[in-house]
């Protein structure tokens, strides 16, 4: 199960106790869920929540072999989605105010070292960058629910589909507006001049062209 960085004091804040109900927006690898279970043994409620299908699935075999669920008294509501959808989330499931609740943001280590979805630079690797694959997939067979509720413009496509399509302008305003990257208007004017010549389609063809986009 995954460790993530201060679980003791993130446990001795959220403090859980046996029959409350706790929810973890960004489950990921389990560590967080996995704790807060331990601490209401025997018995309570997880709703636990991610972006990322793929560590979803893998994370709910580990934690219900852990637990032995269903054999155990918890119930545990595994939603592929995001954490910006809880509201909606809550509701469907007419799931009462929570106990506790736990988001931790930023990228997952797992993300960068062996997603081969093209989050690290120092990897090549194709050019995707989504946390969630199947967004358009059809989940009828998983046993995990799939919920986006607020969808963003760009969440539904690949990095290689933004960066070989959008318009100069959008690139620029893209990489201005969630990278603060100043040198925007000339990375988006030379992967525009390059793509003319090839489909940009892995990481490290797009850092080389960043490269030579700025000083």
């Amino acid at each position: 199960m995954h460790k993530p960085v201060l679980l003791k004091e993130v446990i001795e804040i959220l403090s859980p106790r046996p029959d409350e109900f706790f929810i973890d927006g960004t489950v990921g690898g389990g560590g967080h869920a996995a704790a807060i279970l331990e601490k209401m043994m025997p018995s309570g409620w997880l709703l636990a929540v991610d972006w990322d299908k793929n560590i979803l699935e893998e994370t709910k075999r580990k934690i219900e072999a852990k637990f032995q669920i269903p054999n155990s008294k918890f119930q545990i509501f595994w939603i592929n989605g995001n954490y910006a959808d809880l509201p909606e989330i809550l509701e469907k499931y007419k799931l009462p105010k929570a106990d506790g609740l736990i988001i931790d943001l930023g990228m997952s280590s797992d993300q960068l070292e062996r997603s081969g979805r093209g989050f690290s630079f120092l990897r090549n690797e194709p050019l995707d960058m989504r946390y969630n694959t199947q967004t358009n997939a059809d989940d009828t067979q998983t046993n995990t629910e799939n919920i986006s509720v607020n969808q963003h413009p760009y969440q539904c496509q690949s990095a290689a589909t933004i960066i070989n399509n959008r318009s100069e302008k959008e690139l620029a305003d893209i990489f201005w507006k969630y990278g603060e990257e100043r040198y925007a208007r000339q990375i988006a004017n030379k992967i525009v001049e390059e793509r003319k010549i090839k489909p940009i389609k892995t990481t490290f063809e797009l850092v080389e062209i960043i490269k030579n986009a700025i000083p």
